[in-house]
């Protein structure tokens, strides 16, 4: 009995295309369309940057390239499906992805960032 809970566990596990697993493993590569922070009630317009960023089961990994994002990982899922997905930290960090294009916002006691632009899933 033991052996056919396994052989019917690995025809349902491989039956299921991969989109049922939202994308894990998935790395897109992303432009900035527009990177802006609020501090002291002025708006403060930064250099655009490109990067790049890996869905794994622990969340959202970015590369260790020197950007914005440079090693930072996002781990709570808030969303995940095939062509939308959210991810957020300590509820001041929150990520969104949905058809190409991304929004990241950052609130804390002093400033806010918000980040837009497209990505490219490879």
């Amino acid at each position: 009995m033991n052996n056919i809970v396994k052989i019917l566990l690995v025809v349902f596990s491989t039956s299921f295309p991969s989109s049922v697993f939202g994308g894990i493993g998935d790395v897109y590569y992303c432009s900035m369309k527009n990177f802006v922070v609020i501090k002291d009630f002025k708006v403060s317009e930064f250099k655009l940057q490109k990067f790049k960023f890996k869905i794994t089961e622990s969340g959202l990994k970015f590369g260790s390239k020197s950007d914005f994002f440079k090693n930072i990982v996002i781990e709570d899922r808030l969303a995940l499906y095939d062509n939308l997905f959210a991810y957020g930290t300590d509820g001041y960090d929150v990520f969104t992805y949905e058809d190409g294009i991304f929004n990241f916002s950052s609130n804390n006691f002093k400033s806010i960032i918000s980040l837009s632009g497209t990505c490219e899933k490879f």
